[in-house]
């Protein structure tokens, strides 16, 4: 992806000398293996001219939750389109639990929260004999495709999360 680096140095580079404004870029694309990959761009201290270290190793966790939610988001709506979440096409070689279920809209505006090293939290709820069990359904199946989809590219691909 030689060129997308350079086309993005190119547009942080004239932001700043045109209205002084530093970007934090995050970019999704595919992989020629197909995967989807989020990758971030970040040379504000450079821009400033301030020997320092970069943003985005100083809040390493938050850029990494923001990576997984950005992935996790890019993955939703290509299911929408009836895309392969994981990178295009008709069809996926990974098994379902890589993707977000299609439906993950649950009750009550829960939500299943990732952590800071992207495994899902079980939503907090007050009392659990008061939801339906279609509720509690999507609830477990939510959280359990979240859970198995996040290890299961951590243990496979080793992907840039």
């Amino acid at each position: 992806m030689k060129h997308l680096e350079n086309r993005i140095e190119k547009f942080e580079i004239e932001r700043w000398k045109e209205m002084g404004a530093l970007v934090l870029i995050f970019t999704v694309h595919t992989n020629p293996d197909g995967r989807l990959v989020v990758d971030r761009f970040e040379r504000i201290a450079d821009m400033m001219g301030v020997s320092s270290s970069p943003f985005v190793d100083l809040h390493k966790d938050k850029v990494d939750e923001m990576k997984r939610n950005l992935m996790d988001y890019v993955k939703t709506l290509r299911q929408q389109k009836g895309e392969d979440a994981t990178g295009g096409g008709e069809s996926s070689s990974l098994p379902a639990g890589d993707r977000l279920p299609a439906d993950t809209s649950l009750p009550n505006g829960m939500q299943v929260k990732i952590t800071g090293n992207g495994f899902p939290i079980v939503p907090d709820v007050d009392d659990w004999s008061k939801l339906r069990k279609k509720d509690l359904e999507l609830i477990l199946r939510t959280y359990l495709g979240r859970h198995y989809g996040m290890t299961s590219l951590l243990l496979r691909h080793s992907t840039k999360l």
